[in-house]
Order: structure tokens, then C-alpha cells, then sequence
């Protein structure tokens, strides 16, 4: 038999909703209301709002969130799209919520996969 599925903590689910919910607020407020960045942004301030242990916890958390947030809307561009507009504004994206994250305070920074796969676009023609 195959081994049993170990269930997953509650803090290790309220992570990822939460990073998953702060890489879509800033998604969202980038791409649907340019206006509001700047108050989500002070919004996000990691430091301002959490530990700085729990924080840095969370950045990891939060990087794989963002890269979730660009795969999803990728594979959604539009056909006719040209490939360095879709580039700029999902490296705008994740320059916002790496200066959300990164902080002087921050001691270390567990690494994270950034690769972004254009195969995946919506956009791409075999």
C-alpha cells in the first residue's frame, strides 16, 4: 500500500493562504487600480505588520505565492501578445513584491525558484 498523505499543520496552511493572499493583493492593485498601489504597498510592509522571525518565514512563502500568481495569469495573455509586454509588467510585479519583502533587517533568505517559463504563455505558438 501506498503510504498515507502526512496532513498539513494549520501553520503551514495559514501560510501559504496568507502568501497567497498578499501575492494576489499586490497583483491585483499593480494591474487592476494602479491609483491604490502605493497604500496597499505601505499596507504589505512586512516588518511594520509581523515578527521579524515570522516574517522572514514568510518570504519564502510569499516568492513561490508571486511565481503562482505570474504561472496563473500567463497562461491567460492573449494570443496576439507581444512577449516583452508580458515580461515588463510580470518583472514590474515581482520587483513590487520583492521591495515588499526585502528588508535591512532581513538575516537570511532561503532560495526561491524565479524561473519563469514563456512556454507556458498563453501567448505561445507551437
Amino acid at each position: 500500500m501506498p503510504p498515507l498523505k502526512q496532513p498539513k499543520s494549520l501553520a503551514y496552511m495559514s501560510q501559504c493562504s496568507y502568501a497567497f493572499w498578499f501575492a494576489k493583493s499586490i497583483h491585483d492593485a499593480h494591474v487592476v487600480s494602479p491609483s491604490s498601489l502605493p497604500v496597499v504597498l505601505k499596507s504589505m510592509n512586512f516588518y511594520e505588520h509581523l515578527t521579524e522571525n515570522l516574517a522572514a518565514e514568510m518570504i519564502h512563502a510569499v516568492l513561490q505565492s508571486s511565481m503562482s500568481v505570474i504561472h496563473h495569469y500567463s497562461l491567460t495573455c492573449a494570443a496576439g501578445l507581444n512577449d516583452s509586454v508580458v515580461l515588463k509588467n510580470l518583472c514590474d510585479y515581482l520587483a513590487l513584491v520583492l521591495k515588499c519583502v526585502l528588508h535591512p533587517r532581513l538575516k537570511y533568505l532561503e532560495a526561491a525558484n524565479l524561473t519563469i517559463d514563456m512556454r507556458t504563455f498563453g501567448n505561445f505558438q507551437v
